[in-house]
């Protein structure tokens, strides 16, 4: 068996090199005459998988280490017979994991306290489901907002979406869908970005379209107390220097870059191929939990401001915020930038490898630590 895989999939060599001969490609760089003679082709989001890239080509199974699919023409495949697999949830806890450091570091420097706080969760998936369990250990009331799943379970848990935008926060994860009933490319318009709270904090880690960008930037110039944390954006990797001045968080579609993450990406890959071809690999590695300790400021006591800190240590947004933002400004080009950075990013690793050491008077936060997945010995 010939496999192309996306260089950028961890450790590509080492997970499928039991099905056969593996060749490592940058995802961008992946064309038709790379794939004459091959039968696996693994991608990420960047590669458009479809007939312009598929046809004359041998390839009888596609999968993606991500999410989402929206950058696989289903229908082309389905019609020549060519097996697909996503990896669905596999950077959920990821994806979480940045949205709360994120919002915590809003309310630590707006002195919010989340405890009165409500955020609203559209699509509540495997990403969704996750931040809302992490949002109500942090005390914040959640708005949830899924209409697919509102119709399937008839759940009345489920707000209609106008029911969310006077939320003090609200967080995007719904795949892009371009037609049809559940259609989600510009769901957030004009015309609904007008319905938002002027004080908002809106923040998009799923596909950049799901917002019209042009409009988003319209309306922050109207809304200057509106807070944004974009790490998805329109048109990728060639993003609105105009919108990347006026967020408050911007970084370069990484929210789900751990390390964990993407191991998970590549065994769920693993697992597919061994189903579809009737075999083993072998290949199922656990990552290794690191033992990083994090020692607070002695006098960090504000829940909002302790917290902010200890996530931001553990996910450094404000570091990957200023190298997006600093590497344009001195002149380099956004394009070329974004995908440097994305390509190079350092992965971080998830809360449960850290460690907290707490003072006495900081002992009153561990249980909410522990609920975010920290570690915090006596």
């Amino acid at each position: 068996m010939r496999i192309v895989a996306d260089e950028n999939i961890i450790f590509a060599k080492e997970a499928f090199s039991a099905f056969g001969e593996v060749k490592t490609l940058p995802g961008r760089t992946i064309t038709r005459e790379s794939l004459k003679k091959i039968d696996v082709l693994l991608v990420r989001s960047v590669t458009r998988v479809d007939a312009s890239l598929l046809a004359g080509t041998p390839v009888q199974f596609v999968g993606t280490a991500t999410i989402g699919v929206d950058h696989l023409d289903q229908e082309y495949l389905i019609r020549n017979g060519i097996a697909f697999t996503n990896a669905a949830g596999c950077n959920a806890n990821a994806v979480a994991e940045y949205i709360i450091t994120a919002i915590l570091h809003v309310a630590a420097c707006k002195n919010i306290s989340l405890e009165k706080s409500s955020l609203g969760i559209v699509g509540v998936g495997n990403i969704g489901k996750r931040v809302d369990q992490l949002a109500r250990a942090l005390g914040m009331k959640t708005l949830l907002n899924d209409p697919p799943l509102q119709r399937k379970t008839g759940d009345a848990v489920f707000r209609d979406l106008d029911a969310l935008m006077q939320a003090d926060f609200v967080t995007l994860h719904v795949p892009l869908i371009k037609e049809g009933m559940g259609k989600t490319v510009h769901l957030f318009d004009d015309a609904r970005l007008k319905k938002l709270s002027k004080t908002i904090a809106l923040i998009n880690t799923s596909r950049g379209p799901v917002i019209d960008n042009q409009a988003l930037l319209s309306w922050k110039k109207g809304a200057p107390e509106a807070t944004l944390i974009l790490d998805v954006w329109e048109n990728e990797p060639e993003i609105s220097p105009a919108l990347l001045e006026q967020t408050f968080v911007a970084t370069p579609h990484i929210a789900g870059y751990t390390f964990e993450g993407k191991v998970n990406g590549a065994r769920m890959l693993v697992k597919a191929l061994e189903k579809h071809f009737a075999t083993q690999s072998g290949w199922a590695p656990l990552p290794a939990r690191q033992s990083c300790k994090i020692f607070p400021a002695a006098n960090c006591n504000k829940l909002e401001t302790f917290l902010s800190e200890i996530t931001g240590k553990a996910n450094p947004i404000l570091k990957d915020n200023y190298q997006l933002k600093s590497g344009i400004t001195k002149g380099g080009g956004i394009s070329g930038h974004f995908e440097t950075l994305r390509k190079n990013y350092a992965l971080r690793r998830e809360f449960e490898n850290f460690e907290v050491r707490l003072s006495k008077t900081q002992r009153k936060f561990a249980h909410v630590l522990r609920a975010l997945g920290f570690k915090t010995p006596v």
